[in-house]
């Protein structure tokens, strides 16, 4: 049985949970990553909300290792292959014309398709709400894409988990709460059961060699 995990814009709920202390890059969880960009999002925004999400998910001990966008649109047009090397998991932006054919309520900016027992591998994110969002909001929409993409992950990654009144894992979020992405946070519990998912994947620590 699949479920719908979504991000909705709405009340503010203020606060922040608690993070693993900081360890060293090589010996944390890794999970592979890749975004099909089908919104053709601005690259700048793109970059700087796969920072912030990276820089979310190693509070917790957990590596994002980013491979390259890919635009399909542009891959179709040029006729380039797409790249062998496959990802563990996959966010993929849509463009409006996408989005509304989902039906999806005018609140809700991203999605996650899941189950229990197996999670998920791919997460959506509405590219044009998101700049809806930052431009009546007055926000970046690297802040907004980002709050969105690492919330959908943490479904993939937390199959298992329910929505919280605050961090990471909110149901409602503001424009003042997507400002302040940077300082959301996963509780302790969170974090565990995202690296348990990861390692069993297949990305667990590796440390390399003295």
């Amino acid at each position: 049985m699949f479920s719908v995990r979504s991000v909705l814009v709405m009340m503010l709920v203020g606060g922040a949970t608690s993070a693993m202390a900081a360890q060293p890059r090589e010996s944390m969880s890794v999970v592979s990553i890749r975004v099909h960009d089908y919104a053709q999002t601005d690259r700048r925004h793109l970059q700087q909300a796969e920072r912030e999400v990276s820089r979310l998910y190693e509070r917790i001990g957990v590596r994002l290792d980013w491979r390259a966008p890919l635009r399909p649109v542009e891959l179709e047009a040029t006729h380039a292959p797409w790249p062998k090397d496959v990802a563990m998991v996959t966010l993929v932006v849509l463009a409006p014309a996408m989005s509304a054919r989902l039906n999806a309520p005018d609140d809700v900016a991203g999605y996650a398709p899941v189950s229990r027992e197996h999670g998920g591998r791919v997460a959506f994110v509405f590219g044009g709400r998101t700049k809806d969002i930052a431009t009546s909001g007055e926000v970046s929409q690297a802040k907004v894409l980002a709050g969105v993409m690492a919330h959908e992950l943490a479904h993939l990654l937390n199959p298992r988990g329910r929505h919280s009144t605050e961090g990471v894992m909110r149901a409602h979020w503001t424009p003042a709460e997507f400002k302040r992405v940077s300082r959301a946070r996963f509780s302790d519990a969170e974090g565990s059961s995202i690296r348990q998912t990861v390692n069993a994947l297949g990305g667990g620590p590796m440390r390399v060699a003295d």
